[in-house]
């Protein structure tokens, strides 16, 4: 009998993809790495890109001074960052805020500039979400394969 590199590697194949018919376990694991991915955005003040989020005005910091708030952008009590909610089913991540005033923030408006929050359609997936989503995904594959 002859066993060829096809006859091993197409079973395996036909396995991993019938097993991401229903990815909630990889996407239960993503989420909680993209929970603390968010919570280092308020850490180091980024947006999900990277990009240092706008200052606040003069006006803002001296009522965060008096105010006794953590002195820090987009956190007055921690309530918004406390808010980060992940929601996973089996093909489906959805991430955002259960704090109402995220949306602002995220989006900006006349008066405030945008401090954004959330990945948007126009620039993709930030290359270090993708990065660990794969990573995650490759690293279920195999464990579950063995």
């Amino acid at each position: 009998m002859t066993i060829s590199y096809h006859d091993t590697v197409t079973p395996a194949i036909e396995e991993a993809l019938a097993l991401l018919r229903d990815c909630a376990p990889i996407l239960e694991e993503f989420a909680v790495w993209h929970d603390g991915y968010t919570d280092d955005m308020f850490r180091s003040e980024t947006d999900p890109y990277g990009r240092p989020w706008a200052d606040l005005t003069s006006a803002t910091w001296k009522k965060k001074h008096k105010g006794g708030s953590i002195n820090k952008k987009l956190q007055w009590d921690g309530t918004m960052r406390a808010s980060v909610v992940s929601q996973v089913s089996k093909n489906s991540f959805r991430h955002g805020f259960a704090d109402q005033k995220a949306v602002f923030h995220d989006r900006g408006t006349r008066k405030m500039r945008r401090r954004q929050l959330l990945p948007d359609a126009a620039q993709g997936l930030p290359k270090a979400v993708e990065k660990e989503l794969g990573a995650i995904a490759l690293r279920w594959i195999v464990r579950t394969l063995n």
